[in-house]
């Protein structure tokens, strides 16, 4: 499972995570604190909560959005993610291979995220919060 951005400009705040279909949202915050040795009843641990909430009570399936509304416009999935999601080649090779059988792929826009949070801290150059957060959810299973 992870969390990757495609596009983190001033004005969108893009991402695709990939996830087990088979994890609920709650089994994911609750493992990813347990993991993270953060309480939730502290700030740190109610920020991070937060954070990672947002990546997965936002998610889109991607598939099932191209299925549904795009099958006949693009040939293959792929094409939709070039071709309407605008997703670089590379980052399209890179995530479907990031990817296995039992996980998909999720559309995930946190312009409207209820918190700025997230965007504070992946901006944060001095440390790769993201990266961090992308080290824990690996382990989620």
């Amino acid at each position: 499972m992870m969390i990757y951005p495609i596009d983190l400009s001033d004005f969108s705040r893009k991402y695709v995570v990939i996830k087990k279909t088979n994890l609920s949202v709650d089994y994911i915050l609750e493992s990813f604190l347990k993991k993270a040795k953060a309480d939730s009843n502290k700030y740190a641990g109610q920020m991070l909560k937060n954070i990672v909430s947002n990546f997965f009570v936002e998610c889109e399936d991607m598939l099932y959005i191209f299925e549904k509304y795009y099958s006949k416009e693009y040939d293959k999935f792929e094409d939709y993610l070039y071709k309407n999601m605008l997703i670089d080649r590379d980052e399209i090779e890179f995530l479907m291979s990031k990817s296995s059988e039992e996980e998909k792929l999720y559309y995930v826009d946190l312009r409207n995220a209820v918190t700025n949070n997230d965007e504070n801290l992946f901006r944060y150059e001095k440390e790769n919060f993201l990266e961090k957060i992308n080290n824990i959810l690996e382990d989620i299973s």
